[in-house]
């Protein structure tokens, strides 16, 4: 059994002073001295007692009894607290466990900050209006349909055309001098994915299998990397295997190919298709607005640790989807111009601003007297399942410690939301 005292250090630190009764210590020494036991008759362990066996393992008895005294201590708080920590609490405890005798501590915790609010009554928000779609965009849907409708030729000797997909390799130099990162072999490429500049493009097409070709171009001012934005770039390219991708024609056998009668009638459909998706991402550009204008009202920072952590979080989880799809991180950057720096840079960008705004949000949701009750964390959960087809009856103590935090938060953003959208101000700010 353990005994606690916390202390609030600012909005985003704890100080956690424990007292662990000495019954619970001497069940830690004995787990570590069975433990420590099994380790010295390994062949390694025995080499490790060195000169004094007895003090050596005596040492790591302790040590670990120590360690396993503190981490359980300090995981039981902070799941019994509800506590939510922005990093991994550091152990580095000095005393270590004596038989017989309670064992006290101190740990600091880095917790998620709490902030005040204030202006909220009165918030107006300013978002983009709702648009009725014009035939330019029934038109771009109509080119996405054809685009996956259309005849493919592999290996073929075609001249390279708009929509072909390519397998190149290259060298790349910027303004003459070989850029880093940027030799290819066998990269898959289709024309018009905008992947890399026009120019790039341009000078693809005519090229057939097995043709070579220097391709120079100035790269435009506005280029994602701006370390090489308006600088020169050739790069020295040899075409492997051409598939060549023959569009068919927009009319109406083409709508009837799809089962309509006729393209105009296809049109019309397309264009009530495109209004309620439209709907719905006018109201998703409401919420967004109406976050954003919110977290405007809080004047604290969003700790760097925290923003740290969560885009480390993003990153790990980018480089694991780009895995999953076939291309690796290297690659990726590659091909955008793009150094890791660019990549964990704009992620830490987007952390620091969903962070904000969820901690104003739950700066609102306290401001509200609102209180997490077991019914409204179950809706939270209810819209999970919904989203991922697990059952919605799952009750939340099925979850483990980490998505129980999670679900809570989800809640409190969801309720403090819900508040938000039904009592600001909108106003339309048109397109």
């Amino acid at each position: 059994m353990s005994n606690e005292t916390i202390t609030k250090i600012g909005n985003d630190k704890l100080c956690v002073d424990f007292s662990i009764d000495a019954g619970e210590v001497d069940r830690a020494i004995e787990n570590a001295e069975r433990l420590v036991a099994a380790l010295k008759e390994r062949p390694l362990g025995k080499k490790q007692l060195g000169n004094d066996p007895e003090q050596t393992t005596r040492n790591a008895v302790l040590s670990r009894a120590t360690r396993a005294v503190a981490e359980g201590a300090i995981k039981d708080v902070v799941e019994s607290r509800n506590i939510r920590l922005t990093s991994n609490p550091k152990t580095e405890i000095e005393n270590l466990v004596v038989p017989g005798v309670p064992y006290l501590f101190s740990i600091e915790l880095d917790i998620v900050p709490e902030y005040d609010i204030a202006g909220f009554d009165d918030l107006v928000v300013i978002y983009e209006a709702r648009r009725e779609p014009g035939d330019e965009d029934v038109e771009r849907r109509l080119g996405e349909i054809q685009a996956r409708s259309a005849e493919v030729e592999r290996d073929s000797a075609k001249p390279i055309d708009d929509n072909y997909v390519v397998e190149l390799s290259f060298e790349s130099f910027i303004d003459g001098k070989p850029y880093e990162g940027s030799v290819a072999e066998g990269y898959t490429y289709t024309l018009g994915s905008g992947q890399l500049p026009d120019a790039f493009e341009e000078g693809l097409k005519g090229l057939r299998t097995g043709d070579e070709k220097s391709i120079e171009f100035e790269i435009p001012n506005d280029y994602a990397n701006s370390d090489i934005a308006g600088k020169k770039a050739r790069f020295d390219v040899s075409i492997g295997r051409v598939a060549a991708c023959e569009l068919p024609e927009i009319d109406d056998a083409f709508a009837e190919s799809f089962g309509y009668e006729s393209l105009d009638f296809w049109k019309e459909k397309i264009r009530k298709e495109l209004a309620v998706q439209e709907e719905h991402e006018a109201e998703e550009r409401r919420e967004d607005a109406a976050r954003k204008a919110l977290a405007d009202l809080l004047e604290e920072p969003v700790p760097s640790g925290l923003v740290n952590a969560r885009a480390e979080q993003l990153f790990l989880a980018f480089k694991q989807d780009l895995s999953s799809q076939g291309t690796s991180f290297e690659e990726y950057c590659r091909f955008l111009g793009l150094s890791e720096k660019d990549v964990r840079d704009e992620m830490r960008e987007e952390s620091a601003v969903l962070l904000r705004e969820n901690l104003a949000l739950e700066a609102l949701f306290r401001a509200l007297g609102y209180e997490l009750d077991d019914e409204e964390v179950q809706r939270t959960v209810t819209y999970l399942a919904e989203d991922s087809g697990a059952p919605s009856s799952t009750p939340i103590s099925e979850f483990n410690q980490e998505q129980q935090t999670a679900i809570r938060e989800m809640t409190m953003h969801r309720m403090a939301t819900e508040w938000l959208m039904s009592h600001a101000k909108f106003e339309e700010a048109g397109f």
